[in-house]
């Protein structure tokens, strides 16, 4: 009875999945591209609006992006 139940639930959640997948539509593009340099990859970024900066953590620092210019 519990491999059923599982089966159950593992069929809906590959349902639901898929359901949230990309298909396609998406409103989302790509605007501008930075080459940033660095070694390795970057751990967290926050886009600071209103003074057009985006802030790269990468290790022990923090890289400051002026997205205007």
């Amino acid at each position: 009875m519990k491999k059923i139940i599982y089966l159950i639930l593992v069929v809906i959640l590959a349902g639901s999945i898929k359901s949230f997948s990309q298909d396609g539509n998406s409103q989302y593009t790509i605007s501008h591209k930075f080459s940033i340099g660095g070694d390795g990859g970057w751990d967290l970024l926050t886009m600071d609006e209103a003074g057009g900066r985006l802030f790269l953590s990468h290790g022990n620092m923090v890289q400051v992006v002026d997205v205007k210019s």
